[in-house]
Formats: C-alpha cells, structure tokens, sequence
C-alpha cells in the first residue's frame, strides 16, 4: 500500500534538512548549551550548600510548657523591620518612614492590605517597649509614634517580633510538643525550611539522649558536649561583664590612677572595695579581678549585692568605687543611659559619672547605625575610648552555643540577649 501524501512530506523535509544543516546544527548547539549550563548551575549550589528551600528541623529544649509560648512569638511574629543575612536593618511591614529633625515624631507608611489598626494595637500594647509615647493610626495606612524624648534607636527596637507576620504559624500544640509550619499570610517572613518541630524535655539527660540516638537536629545545651554527627554553632551576645570605675570616689578620684588600674600598670598602694552583682558568671570573675589588682599594688575587699540591689540602689546613687557587673547593649537597653554625659544626674544612670564629648559622639553614631555589625564595631569603640579614661575594664563577653545537625545550616541571632533570642534569625536557616 502506498502513502503519496506521506512520501511527499518526507521528500519535503529531507530538502529542507539538506539545505538548513549548518542553521539547525547551530540551533542544536545552543540548546546543548543552555541545557549544560541549567545543569551545571543546579550541580554547582548543590555542592556548595547554599541555601535551599524545604525540610524540618526538629529542636529539643528543657523546660515547661511556657518554653513552648515564648519560643511561638519569636517563630510566629515579626517587627516593622528586619535584620538580613548582611546585619542591616531592612523594611518588612512598611514601604517607607519618615522621622522628624529632632527624633521624636515617627511616620510609617504600611504595604498594602496591612490593617493599620492592627498595627497600631500591637503597638499600645507594647507600649513599654517605646518608652512614653502615643501611637496613632492615621487612616490610609499610616501609623505615627510621638515619643516624649528623642530616640533615633526606634527602628532597632521595632526588629523585635510584635506582629503576627512571622515566618511560621502554630500548627500543632501539645504539653510536649509544637508544630510550626510556613506562613501563608501576605508579607510574612519567607523561610527556608518548611516545618519546625520543637520538643519539651524534662531534664538535660533526656535531651542528650534524643541527641545520641538522632532523634532531634538540635538543642541548646550548657557545657561543650557534642554528640557524633552534629556541630557546635557559636555566637557573641552584646552582653559583657565589666568593672565600672566611679570617678567620684577615692582612690578612683586621680584620673591618671584609674587609667594605669584599667591599663594594668602598678599603681600605688590603696584601698579598694569591689562591689559584684551576685549573678554567677559575675561572681566567677571576681577572683581574678582581685588577684590581677592585688599584682598592681592594690588592696581590693569584695562585698557581694544582688542585681536588684544594684540597679535599684547602689548603681542610681553611685554607692560604690569599683562595681562588677553585667552590661547589655540591647535594642532597648542601648549605651545613651549607661555612659552619656546628659545621664550624670538623677534620673540619669551614667554608673561612673564620666563626662567626654568623644564618648557622646560615638554614643550618638551608636544609636542612629542601623548595621548591627557596624553597631558592634563602634560599642567596640566606645569600649576602648572609655578604657582610656579609666573608667570600664571589660572582662568578658557573652557568647551562646547551640547544637546542630552536620546539615543544618543555621544563621546568627543580630542582638541575642537571652537563649530565646536564638530564634530571631530562623526564616534564614536551612537544611543542606
């Protein structure tokens, strides 16, 4: 049986190949081309790990159910802003804001279908967190807060998570166990990993046992035990212990005296009361404070005060010559209060009574940075300007280590002041 039609086509066809070999064969060329490279750029970020969408990281901590509440608003909620994977403070809630000359009025234009009410709400609500001030909702999405006192650290404070515009959405609560999964809400942060599965345990033994039998991918454990197959993650914290130097008290008087103290030179001899806060990791340094001291030609009597004590009593009134303690440099608890020159009288909380127009002017840079690594950097300034007056010698700083599975990918909390504050960078984890 014969096919003219068919024939004819093939015959058509076989023309056109033998007179378009060199256009087709190129043609063919590139597309083995841009297929190669799709290949080779999927080959390429899988053997570098980068970051990828999908998983569960399963978390186990010791504590109680009200662990499990505290760790769903660090997953569940987000600020008016966040902080990227660079440590700059970035929009999340609003297109754009606007503040005053003098940093006392606020202006945020909120993205589109965000319920300015809402936003305000959660605002009077935690209305601690701004210090005295009135929130108001303007209508069109606009929000304004008038602060009673200038405050360019307002962008900083508002990274804290306070609307339900966080990276996952409580799926599943029991007494032991959570269940996050991604949120679906519009302009929700945008996680790598999937689902979060955080269990309770009743004691540290529990936990390291669901650790050596693979049972969770990570936990906060104290000490450096680290299990076969998992990875110790370590961050700095913005909390230090120091001793502070009152220069209104003998022998710390004699500006050329404290500065050789804090330098570690020797220095003549003299009396010295030492007042430590009584928090166990303050108290642990205070012994080789003494002893280094006592080598300079000193002679340090320790006396012991609760932390209440001090920030309610001896710190306000300045009831002491040397006083080891911790200091924070928080989103709220920034260094205007604790070093500031305006901060000398009551109710004021300059600790030393130093006045210095270089400490100011880095204090100012400090509040309106919103880098955090450059933040970081300049407190590190501040540090070293304040050492040179004689007035802080920084003992340690606050570092936090956590567990993870050799494929878990974790990111740097920006300014983690308690073990909960791990969370804060959990949209930019991810599983390899």
């Amino acid at each position: 049986m014969k096919f003219p039609l068919l024939t004819s086509l093939l015959r058509q066809l076989g023309r056109f190949l033998q007179h378009n070999e060199k256009l087709l064969l190129a043609i063919l060329a590139m597309v083995i081309a841009v297929s190669g490279s799709l290949w080779y750029r999927q080959y390429f970020n899988l053997d570098n790990n980068g970051p990828v969408a999908g998983g569960t990281y399963v978390d186990g901590v010791v504590g109680t159910a009200d662990e499990l509440d505290a760790i769903a608003a660090k997953l569940t909620k987000s600020g008016l802003f966040k902080v990227d994977r660079e440590g700059k403070i970035v929009n999340q809630l609003i297109d754009n804001w606007q503040v005053n000359a003098d940093n006392t009025k606020y202006t945020f234009d909120l993205k589109k279908n965000i319920s300015s009410q809402e936003i305000a709400d959660q605002l009077n609500q935690n209305i601690e967190l701004l210090g005295p001030a009135i929130v108001n909702d303007e209508g069109d999405g606009v929000i304004t807060v008038a602060l009673n006192a200038p405050n360019p650290n307002l962008p900083l404070l508002l990274t804290q998570p306070l609307f339900d515009f966080g990276a996952y959405k409580l799926s599943k609560l029991s007494d032991t166990t959570a269940i996050f999964t991604r949120s679906t809400r519009e302009y929700a942060l945008t996680p790598y990993i999937n689902k979060i599965v955080v269990h309770l345990f009743p004691d540290e033994a529990l936990l390291i046992d669901a650790l050596n039998k693979k049972k969770i991918d990570g936990a906060r454990l104290e000490g450096d035990h680290v299990p076969d197959g998992y990875k110790q993650f370590s961050y700095s914290t913005p909390n230090y212990f120091a001793v502070i130097i009152n220069v209104n008290r003998s022998p710390f008087r004699d500006t050329l005296f404290r500065q050789k103290v804090v330098q570690g030179k020797t220095v003549a001899r003299a009396q010295v009361t030492l007042t430590v806060s009584d928090e166990d990791q303050a108290k642990s340094y205070a012994p080789t404070v003494k002893k280094q001291w006592e080598k300079q030609g000193l002679v340090v009597t320790i006396q012991t005060k609760s932390a209440d004590d001090i920030a309610n009593n001896i710190g306000p009134t300045r009831d002491f010559e040397a006083l080891l303690t911790g200091i924070s440099y928080g989103p709220e608890l920034d260094p205007y209060y604790l070093w500031h020159s305006s901060q000398i009288r009551p109710p004021g909380n300059n600790l030393s009574g130093i006045k210095n127009d270089a400490a100011d002017k880095l204090i100012d840079q400090i509040e309106s940075e919103y880098l955090i690594p450059e933040r970081n950097k300049k407190i590190l300034l501040l540090h070293q300007q304040l050492a040179s007056l004689g007035v802080l010698q920084i003992i340690g700083q606050v570092t936090r280590n956590i567990i993870v599975d050799n494929n878990v990918v974790p990111a740097a909390p920006y300014i983690p002041l308690s073990v909960r504050d791990r969370w804060q960078a959990i949209d930019q984890w991810y599983l390899k």
